[in-house]
Formats: structure tokens, C-alpha cells, sequence
């Protein structure tokens, strides 16, 4: 075991002056990548406008044509202001409290809990305009059907009270408590 050699040791020097060139080379490119970031940090400057003298006015007095840079940048001028008055048309509909008509308001309505959704909904249909009745169930005990159970009552009630009326479609077919004549 004395004498053994190691698994990587070889007596040509080739590898270790490919070892010490690339070292040289790193270091060399990290000091120029130092100096050029000491150069940026010591002469930074603030760029210079695209239009040096004076702004674009839309109002031209003279009968002058606008400089070529304020040509270049009145249409995106003119884009941003027609952004700003969006957004704050935007901030004054969702600040205020009469425009709320436009929100989605919704809530779920589950007929096979009986004596309480009907109630429920007459209650608190007001409140909302938009209902996802729990009404369709794919029964995958035998072969797949679709089995309705549309609440009459309950389809009354969300007419009356003229809901957005988007049926949900479920996989859970429970035992049959919604309505018995059915199952």
C-alpha cells in the first residue's frame, strides 16, 4: 500500500500548466470586470434627454413644424395621456359605490339541504346576482347518465328574483335524500 499510486497521479506536468493558465486567465478577466464597475460607479452620470431644448407643446404658435424628436414622441404622448384618463376613469368606477351592478356576486345553492336553501334564498337573494345550483349528477354506479335534479321551488325563487342562473355539473352522486321520486 506504500508504493500504491493515486487514481488521478501522472508524471507529465500537462495538466497542471492547463490548470494554472486557466487560473491566470479567471483572474485577469475578473480584474478587468472590477475595473470597468469601478469606472461605471466613479463617472455616473444621469443620460441626456431625447429632446434637449424644450418640450413638446401640442399648441404650436409659430408656423413652424415640430422638431423631428417631438414628432417621434407625440404619439406616445398623446398614448399616455389617453392611458392616464383610462386608469382613472378605472379608479373612479371601482371606487364608487353605485356601479358595484358590475361585480360578480354569487352564491351556491344546494336543494338537497332542504328546508334550509329555499328560505335561504329568499332571504338573501337580494344580495346577490349570480346562483350555481348544485342540479345535475353524472351517476357512475351503473352506466354513465346524467341524472337532473332541478329544485322547483328553488328555480322560482332565482326567476323572481332575476339571478344569473349557472348550473353546477357533479360527480358525487350521494345516497338519493333530493328528491326521493327520483332515485
Amino acid at each position: 500500500m506504500g508504493n500504491a499510486t493515486q487514481v488521478f497521479q501522472t508524471n507529465n506536468s500537462s495538466r497542471w500548466k492547463k490548470i494554472k493558465w486557466t487560473g491566470r486567465i479567471m483572474f485577469f478577466f475578473s480584474v478587468f470586470i472590477l475595473g470597468v464597475v469601478i469606472l461605471a460607479i466613479v463617472h455616473a452620470q444621469n443620460p441626456s434627454t431625447v429632446v434637449s431644448s424644450g418640450n413638446y407643446s401640442g399648441n404650436q404658435t409659430s408656423g413652424e413644424l415640430p422638431s423631428y424628436h417631438n414628432k417621434k414622441i407625440k404619439g406616445f404622448k398623446e398614448y399616455l395621456a389617453k392611458k392616464e384618463a383610462e386608469e382613472f376613469r378605472l379608479k373612479q368606477t371601482i371606487s364608487s359605490p353605485k356601479t358595484s351592478g358590475q361585480f360578480i356576486r354569487a352564491a351556491f345553492y344546494t336543494p338537497w339541504s332542504g328546508s334550509k336553501s329555499v328560505p335561504s334564498l329568499e332571504r338573501y337573494g337580494d344580495k346577490i346576482n349570480t346562483i350555481f345550483p348544485e342540479w345535475f349528477f353524472i351517476d357512475t354506479s351503473n352506466n354513465i347518465k346524467l341524472q337532473s335534479r332541478i329544485d322547483s321551488a328553488g328555480l322560482a325563487q332565482m326567476r323572481r328574483r332575476n339571478l344569473r342562473i349557472m348550473p353546477m355539473l357533479t360527480n358525487f352522486n350521494p345516497p338519493c335524500s333530493f328528491p326521493p321520486s327520483k332515485c
